[in-house]
């Protein structure tokens, strides 16, 4: 009886924890987000008349919104799991793995709901809201260690072009040597901060 009684106080007091207005929030800016005139059966941006441009614009609020609220939530998610105990590389596995499953439902789900459309979208490769929502998740870890990665991808990417392009090269051509950067700093962000997290307060490693 006493185990139970405990166990429905821990359930009220994570409830109550909770931020109502944040959940009503995100509630009516997913009620919002897509109404249906969103589905009016034309192609994208075209606005018949002022009520179909209001009405798009509305919408428009919603992947703003949804950044906003991400960012807050995962900002109250860490202060919990700290207050639990977590370390933080838990707390950066937890946002890793949360952000690679918003992406996987981007491109293996949604997409296909996309292809319904009335004027049939033909949708490969579609970066859409919940890849964005993803890939900011993932890459906040850049944002742990700005200074560090500063720095580094400063070495980094003048280090690429003397290797692969001491000449210069296009702006096409850059891409993938700038996506290929951005896979070699990630881990090297993520060991760093873990290393900084270990650092006594004070130290001049916790400025980068």
């Amino acid at each position: 009886m006493e185990n139970h009684e405990l166990q429905a106080s821990s359930t009220n007091n994570r409830r109550a924890s909770r931020l109502v207005a944040a959940d009503a929030l995100r509630g009516l800016i997913i009620a919002h987000k897509h109404p249906p005139g969103a589905y009016w059966g034309g192609g994208f941006p075209v606005y018949y008349d002022a009520l179909t441009f209001i009405t798009r614009l509305v919408t428009h609020l919603a992947p703003s919104g949804f950044f906003l609220l991400m960012g807050v939530g995962m900002v109250l998610f860490s202060d919990s799991r700290r207050r639990r105990g977590w370390s933080e590389w838990a707390i950066i596995k937890h946002f890793l793995a949360r952000g690679v499953v918003l992406i996987a439902l981007q491109l293996m789900l949604v997409n296909r709901a996309w292809e319904l459309h009335p004027i049939g979208w033909g949708l490969e490769i579609y970066i859409g809201v919940l890849v964005a929502l993803g890939g900011s998740m993932i890459l906040a870890t850049f944002g742990r260690t700005p200074l560090f990665f500063y720095i580094t991808h400063l070495f980094l990417y003048l280090g690429l072009g003397l290797l692969v392009a001491p000449s210069g090269t296009s702006i096409p051509v850059m891409y993938p040597f700038w996506l290929l950067g951005l896979l070699i700093l990630y881990p090297l962000c993520l060991w760093y901060a873990r290393f900084k997290e270990r650092q006594p307060a004070g130290s001049v490693l916790q400025f980068l």
